[in-house]
């Protein structure tokens, strides 16, 4: 299977219009971007490695203890490493889902654990080591209840690993997120990122918590040393006193949400209700290639495993930029007619 995910732009060599990515269409907080040039004239000196300073903010800022936090290059970097740390020899990945879970895995244990794909929690018997859950999955943007997350920490005896880098972007973010379940199950794994809700992929900067505090230390081990620049842990200091974007944010996300759904169903375009900053539409294969043709770069989902020919994403972006993939759209399915 090629490796790729979107955000690839840069590979055609003109301007696009990139769809492919599922950041913030309102883009990087103007504090933010000062933070970052403000420690232009330390790049000299080494970052502090265990981000000190940053995991306290984020403490604060999620209402758990400093100690159960790990700070990465995004939320990618703490997946590898945490199944570095933990070797499982084997794991639940509900598809379709985010593809980096099941080349972690893999990379953590020379391909030889066993990896279950399953479309349902159909798989209890089978007492995996971990399981990942996205919440609000990547690429459906659909949910999965807190219940249902704390049943599989009651019944099993798994890791459950909670991929909330998405959270931000829903309607209520705290009716799905785990954060307050931590103390309260040390089997218990949350990752979240900055990267999307604040703009900053260049920069890049994620979080694991867990309540488990020997876990964290064996992460330690296993991740890269210096992972998160002097840039991004200055980006992330800012972000934490930010409470504005999350809410203005979410009111965009759902009004733009509301006009693509209604215009796909204009079209007659078969789509995912998302919770998420991004739908997930079946449409005709090779529609990608036709709408790089208008220069515009939707993320062709068929790597996704589960899925197939003809299986996309967009992320949300401004209005003008969802109005211009609607006409392209609507130009690709009248020649289909």
């Amino acid at each position: 299977m090629e490796y790729r995910h979107g955000g690839n732009a840069f590979e055609y060599g003109k301007k696009i219009l990139d769809f492919s990515v599922n950041i913030n269409p309102l883009g990087t907080p103007l504090a933010v971007k000062k933070a970052v040039i403000s420690v232009l004239d330390k790049i000299e000196e080494y970052p502090d490695y265990k981000c000190t300073e940053l995991r306290r903010k984020i403490a604060e800022r999620e209402g758990v203890s400093p100690e159960y936090i790990v700070c990465g290059n995004g939320a990618a970097e703490l997946i590898y490493s945490l199944m570095y740390a933990v070797r499982p020899k084997s794991a639940i990945i509900h598809t379709p889902t985010f593809c980096e879970y099941t080349y972690a895995v893999k990379a953590s244990d020379g391909h030889k654990g066993t990896i279950l794909m399953c479309a349902e929690s159909n798989a209890e018997e089978r007492a995996p080591c971990v399981e990942f859950i996205c919440n609000p999955n990547n690429p459906t943007g659909t949910l999965t209840e807190r219940a249902e997350i704390i049943q599989k920490l009651e019944t099993t005896d798994r890791l459950i690993a909670v991929d909330e880098c998405f959270n931000d972007f829903l309607d209520e973010p705290e009716k799905y997120s785990c954060v307050n379940l931590l103390d309260r199950y040390k089997r218990l794994i949350i990752l979240k990122s900055f990267t999307k809700m604040y703009a900053i992929p260049g920069i890049r900067l994620g979080y694991l918590m867990t309540s488990d505090t020997e876990l964290i230390n064996e992460i330690y081990k296993a991740r890269q040393p210096w992972s998160v620049s002097s840039a991004a842990q200055a980006a992330g200091l800012a972000v934490c006193e930010d409470t504005e974007t999350p809410v203005k944010t979410r009111k965009y996300i759902k009004e733009e949400r509301a006009y693509l759904e209604m215009e796909f169903e204009r079209l007659g375009i078969e789509y995912m209700r998302s919770s998420a900053n991004f739908i997930f539409f079946k449409a005709m294969p090779g529609l990608q290639k036709k709408l790089l043709e208008k220069n515009i770069l939707i993320r062709d989902c068929s790597d996704f495993e589960g899925l197939d020919a003809g299986s996309y994403r967009i992320g949300i972006k401004k209005h003008n930029d969802n109005k211009k993939l609607i006409l392209a759209l609507e130009e690709v399915v009248r020649c289909q007619r």
